[in-house]
């Protein structure tokens, strides 16, 4: 018998898990608004807005249908004509504003277009509100309004406002974001800090980041306020970005992702590697798992024509990254980083955006649902651990591996006992490999024992080296694991 492994065995593959202060928690999707009733899948991301009584609102633009909801369910304020382009917001002095990319800026959520001054407003990419100012900016130049009135862009002495080619800006700007008491214009070439001076006449400083790459979309970054930075996808990858510089940030998932590879979980399809499946599951579209071909029965791994990427960061805590295939409209996986714990987990779900849940008129989300979920029919749902019964979505499916006591010599894997998993629900397989690299159909091993928080598999299963899984609800704090070491030529 032997309880060392030849390194140390991790979790090689997850979705639908979030790592816990003892191990790794299953989470499930608990529903917080229904779809819209005729089934439109036009929902695309997800601002939040408030009114005039200060009261959060979602606000889906989808192009110009303008979906609302402050907790009641959708409602549509349809724009006279199609508005495609960017979507930004701003709020200042108790109002919230949008901006249409190439069509001005309205209220929010009355959807009322605004008179700006003399200033075109329809020539705007976007906005954002930056110490007591409406920022506003097009592809190489910056406005601001009167620093007492948002609707004022007319340059002039008395106002204040006025507008700016910014020097230091090497690219076309892609979005500026509020930062501290100032912004960050990012470009598709670098980004530029630009400050508060303190002095209206000439409110603005601005200097290069050093570090800083290019920004390729608006929905690369997080701005959220209150934290020390913004997480940016660049030309460079993954970063954290702040005034004083920027520096890398993960590079093992910059590596994941730029890969152009999606990795996923099959299960137990009986096929052989080589065969080819179609209609996987929900994190897939139907088309997209036509003539992909499989391994032994649990991994795929599919090349892709490009990935689309969005970041979000919930509650100030975790690092959403939603990524899928670029021809697609919504993402099928969110990678989450766990601030607080330093941890990763990994989601499955279509959707199109991930954002934080506010507090609505109806009353505020749970506490640890925040983590909000849209899918492109308006679906809205929650990211819950709670293990409710009435959590919704794909099983989650954890993979630990692999294991392997010696080198040149095989194992018969005996038993394992593990902890916090659900009687009855939580299921084990057992992958065994004779080269540790490509896996044998797997094996169920026997239920010998389950309880409240406990479990215990039984089974002879020989190999050079066993990944073990479990599906279904649990929350695994320890696992053991007992072998039968076999005899080898060894090295």
């Amino acid at each position: 018998m032997a309880d060392v492994f030849i390194g140390i065995p991790i979790a090689i593959y997850m979705h639908n898990c979030l790592p816990s202060d003892l191990g790794i928690r299953s989470v499930g999707y608990k529903e917080h608004y229904a779809p819209l009733i005729d089934r439109k899948t036009d929902f695309d991301q997800v601002l939040v807005v408030r009114d005039q009584a200060d009261k959060f609102e979602l606000l889906v633009p989808a192009q110009g249908q303008n979906y609302v909801n402050s907790g009641y369910g959708w409602q549509s304020k349809p724009a006279l004509y199609h508005m495609a382009g960017m979507v930004t917001t701003a709020h200042l002095k108790g109002r919230s504003y949008i901006c249409y990319e190439g069509n001005g800026v309205f209220l929010a959520p009355e959807m009322t277009r605004l008179t700006l001054g003399a200033v075109e407003a329809s020539s705007f990419k976007g906005i954002c509100a930056v110490a007591s100012a409406l920022v506003a900016f097009d592809k190489d130049t910056i406005y601001w309004s009167s620093f007492t009135d948002p609707l004022d862009f007319q340059p002039q002495q008395s106002s204040a406002a006025g507008s700016e080619s910014v020097l230091s800006v090497q690219g076309e700007i892609t979005c500026v974001l509020p930062y501290a008491n100032g912004a960050i214009i990012y470009t598709s070439v670098n980004a530029v800090a630009m400050q508060f001076s303190g002095n209206i006449r000439q409110p603005w400083n601005y200097r290069i980041i050093p570090g800083a790459a290019g920004v390729l979309n608006p929905e690369h970054v997080t701005s959220e306020a209150g934290v020390d930075g913004h997480f940016a996808w660049t030309t460079s990858g993954l970063q954290i970005v702040r005034p004083a510089g920027a520096e890398l940030l993960f590079p093992e998932v910059t590596d994941f992702l730029s890969q152009g590879v999606i990795e996923d979980w099959i299960g137990e399809t009986g096929l052989v590697p080589g065969r080819e499946i179609s209609g996987l599951h929900s994190a897939l579209a139907p088309h997209e798992s036509q003539g992909i071909c499989v391994g032994p029965n649990v991994f795929l791994q599919k090349p892709l024509q490009g990935i689309k990427i969005k970041l979000a960061l919930i509650g100030k805590r975790f690092l959403a990254i939603s990524y899928g295939e670029k021809l697609e409209t919504s993402f099928g996986f969110i990678l989450v980083y766990d601030f607080g714990l330093r941890r990763w987990g990994k989601l499955r779900i279509r959707h199109v955006d991930a954002f934080e849940l506010p507090t609505l008129p109806s009353g505020a989300p749970e506490a640890g649902n925040s983590f909000g979920i849209l899918q492109s029919d308006g679906h809205v749902v929650s990211v819950d651990s709670s293990g409710s019964a009435e959590i919704i979505g794909d099983q989650a499916v954890l993979v630990w591996g692999n294991l392997q006591t010696k080198r040149g010599g095989g194992q018969q894997l005996l038993a394992i006992e593990a902890s916090n998993t659900v009687s009855g629900l939580t299921e084990t397989a057992w992958h065994p490999s004779l080269d540790s690299k490509q896996w044998l159909p797997s094996v169920r091993p026997f239920l010998v024992h389950t309880s409240k928080d406990f479990s215990r598999w039984q089974e002879r299963l020989p190999g050079l080296s066993h990944a073990i899984s479990f599906t279904g609800p649990f929350h695994l704090t320890s696992l053991v694991v007992t072998v039968d070491i076999l005899s080898g030529t060894g090295r």
